[in-house]
C-alpha cells in the first residue's frame, strides 16, 4: 500500500524573507541591462555588509561584473570572490561560511546544492531570470521532443525549467528557521511578462518589494539591521 502525506513548509517567509524587485530596469535584451545590473549590485552588497551570493546565468556578465566592482567592495572592507577566478568551489563556499565580509560571484552550480545557514549568508542576488538559451542544441532537442509528444514546448518545458532554477537560487537563502535576509531580483521580466505570474505562484508567500531600486534598497537596509543577530552588517549610506 502506497501512503502520501503532504507537511506544511517549517519556514514563515513572510517574516524571514524580504524579495525585492525593481521595476526600473531594462531588460535583460535592453542596452543599459548589464551596467544597472552592476551599479546595483554594488549597492546591494554595501547595504549587506557582505554576506551575499550573486548568482549570474552568463560566465561574460559575471566575469565583467566581478572585474568592475572587486576594487570598490574592496574599499568597502568586502572580500569579492568569483567562481573559478578566485579558487575551487569549496573554497569558495567555505569563505562565505566563515568570512562575514564576503560577497560571492557565481554560475549555475551556485544556484542549487549551496547551503550557507545563519548570518553568513544573508543576500541572495539573481542578477537574470534563469533562462536556457533557446537555440542551445541540447534545449532545442528537448523542446522539439515536447512538440512531437503533442505538447507546448514553451509551458510544458522552458518556463517550467526556469521556474525551477529561480526557485533554487531562491532557496539558497533561507536555510533554517531562524534565517533571515533578503533576495533582490534584478531582472524586470518578473513584473512586466505574464509568465511571471508562474514564476510568483511557484514560491511560498514572502515579504515583497515591487518598487523602483531606490525603495527595495531603503526597504533592504532596514529588514537587514531589524534581523536577529545581524544588527551592524548592514553598512551605512549609499
Amino acid at each position: 500500500m502506497v501512503r502520501e502525506a503532504a507537511y506544511p513548509s517549517p519556514f514563515r517567509l513572510t517574516e524571514q524573507l524580504l524579495l525585492c524587485v525593481p521595476r526600473d530596469f531594462p531588460e535583460p535584451r535592453q542596452p543599459g541591462f548589464d551596467s544597472a545590473v552592476t551599479a546595483a549590485l554594488g549597492d546591494i552588497c554595501e547595504i549587506a555588509g557582505g554576506g551575499t551570493l550573486a548568482l549570474f546565468t552568463s560566465r561574460a556578465r559575471m566575469e565583467a561584473a566581478f572585474a568592475e566592482l572587486e576594487a570598490r567592495l574592496s574599499e568597502l572592507g568586502l572580500r569579492a570572490l568569483c567562481q573559478e577566478t578566485s579558487g575551487p568551489r569549496w573554497w569558495l563556499l567555505d569563505q562565505l561560511r566563515t568570512h562575514d565580509n564576503t560577497v560571492l560571484f557565481g554560475l549555475k552550480s551556485f544556484w542549487e546544492g549551496v547551503d550557507v545557514p545563519g548570518a553568513a549568508l544573508r543576500c541572495v542576488v539573481l542578477c537574470k531570470l534563469p533562462f536556457a538559451v533557446p537555440d542551445d542544441p541540447i534545449v532545442a532537442a528537448r523542446m522539439e521532443s515536447v512538440t512531437r509528444d503533442g505538447g507546448d514546448p514553451w509551458t510544458d518545458y522552458y518556463y517550467p525549467e526556469a521556474i525551477l532554477g529561480f526557485k533554487q537560487g531562491l532557496g539558497r537563502l533561507i536555510r533554517r528557521k531562524t534565517d533571515r535576509g533578503v533576495v533582490f531580483v534584478l531582472d524586470p521580466r518578473l513584473l512586466s511578462r505574464y509568465y511571471g505570474r508562474r514564476f510568483f505562484r511557484s514560491i511560498q508567500r514572502c515579504a515583497l518589494v515591487r518598487d523602483d531600486l531606490a525603495a527595495c534598497l531603503e526597504q533592504a537596509r532596514s529588514w537587514l539591521a531589524d534581523s536577529p543577530g545581524r544588527q551592524g552588517h548592514a553598512a551605512t549610506g549609499l
